[in-house]
């Protein structure tokens, strides 16, 4: 924790960066993950609507 205090009072600006490049990355990871989900429901949405035509 000290080292960190000591590191960002020497270097905020590279803590920046790498603080802003981490929160791009975990965004677009973040948002890849909702889309797989979503896709996923859509998918168990469709079968379920087949189900039936698939019993007759």
């Amino acid at each position: 924790m000290i080292f960190l205090l000591f590191y960002m009072g020497r270097n905020h600006i590279g803590l920046k960066k790498f603080a802003t490049l981490w929160l791009v990355e975990t965004s677009q990871t973040l948002a890849l993950m909702r889309l797989g989900r979503q896709s996923a429901e859509r998918e168990r949405i469709s079968e379920i609507k087949l189900l039936p035509l698939e019993v007759l």
